[in-house]
């Protein structure tokens, strides 16, 4: 990087810290993290943490898990938000990171063999469910039979609200297969 870049970007995140980060959208918020802004990146953690947070723990059914697990996608959003490319959207790039982080967390666990990942029951969040008790026992029980990967992407779609496209961007798979999975759970 030259000076001139460099005194752009400072008098940018000097700037940005004087706005109010609620208006500014996330790829910008991206941008202003990879220059070190701290107020950025307050704002980001404060859009994200909550939503990533219960996916993550609805993947590792542990919540102090899930609390350090959100700990270390927000160091790699720290570290990586400079070689933020745009591919994939500003959304889905902290759900890709979650759901690597906890894969990898999984597959650490002593209590759950590598090979039992397509087993494991995890706690649904609470897509889809209504006022009456006995009906949310009914779609959490059901919810608690689909794999992990079906849950996540019905997970996604539904409760995130994300697109086909989004969901198989965090995923790591194709749209088709996602629209598969959640037809399936649905």
């Amino acid at each position: 990087m030259n000076q001139e870049t460099l005194t752009n970007d400072y008098k940018r995140e000097a700037a940005a810290d004087e706005i109010r980060l609620e208006f500014v959208d996330d790829r910008e918020l991206i941008r202003l993290v990879a220059v070190s802004s701290h107020a950025a990146f307050a704002e980001l953690y404060q859009r994200f943490s909550g939503p990533l947070f219960n996916f993550l723990l609805s993947l590792v059914s542990d919540q102090h898990a899930a609390e350090d697990l959100l700990q270390e996608v927000f160091l790699a959003v720290w570290k990586g938000a400079g070689r933020y490319l745009g591919v994939a959207a500003v959304k889905t790039w902290p759900f890709i990171l979650a759901y690597k982080q906890g894969i990898s967390n999984l597959r650490r666990r002593k209590d759950v063999l590598v090979d039992d990942l397509d087993q494991i029951v995890v706690a649904p969040s609470s897509p889809g469910l209504s006022g009456d008790p006995i009906q949310n026992r009914m779609i959490i029980q059901e919810v608690e039979q689909l794999t992990p990967q079906h849950r996540a992407a019905l997970e996604l779609v539904l409760y995130y609200q994300m697109s086909y496209q989004y969901a198989a961007d965090v995923l790591a798979c194709p749209v088709g297969t996602i629209k598969s999975r959640v037809s399936y759970a649905r």
